[in-house]
């Protein structure tokens, strides 16, 4: 027996958790905040609020959809047992620290900018809870 770690079954996790982020969603979040940027302002000033908000819409979306798939467990089981928790790439509670992780990061985050883009993360990310906990 190998005390050697399965690199393939680590890699396999780890993508596991970052379909679980959905990240083609997470490029479109990081575009959106980009172009929102570019049309609100006449440029891309200041690049350095824009790029942390970006991450932040990022974190924040990556969090709704973590606890989205922690919520729907069951139901994927039946209907796309391919996704990660019920394929065993992910483990549910490894879902719900990645959700939390994300949640604090991106509302960190969202403090460095601005007391309305704190609340606007804010509010998305209680809606994402909300339609992830009561409203599908």
């Amino acid at each position: 027996m190998s005390d050697e770690p399965d690199l393939g079954g680590v890699m396999r996790r780890v993508k596991g958790y970052l379909e679980l982020m959905r990240p083609l969603n997470g490029l479109i979040a990081l575009a959106s905040v980009w172009a929102g940027g570019f049309i609100s302002s006449g440029g891309l000033r200041p690049v350095s609020k824009l790029a942390i908000t970006s991450v932040s819409a990022l974190l924040i979306l990556s969090s709704g959809n973590a606890i989205n798939d922690w919520c729907d467990v069951e139901i994927d089981r039946i209907n796309r047992p391919s996704r990660p928790i019920p394929s065993g790439r992910a483990s549910r509670g490894g879902a719900l620290a990645l959700a939390v992780i994300c949640a604090v990061f991106g509302i960190a985050l969202s403090t460095l900018v601005s007391l309305p883009a704190f609340r606007l993360a804010f509010s998305a990310l209680l809606l994402l809870f909300l339609y992830a906990f009561k409203l599908k």
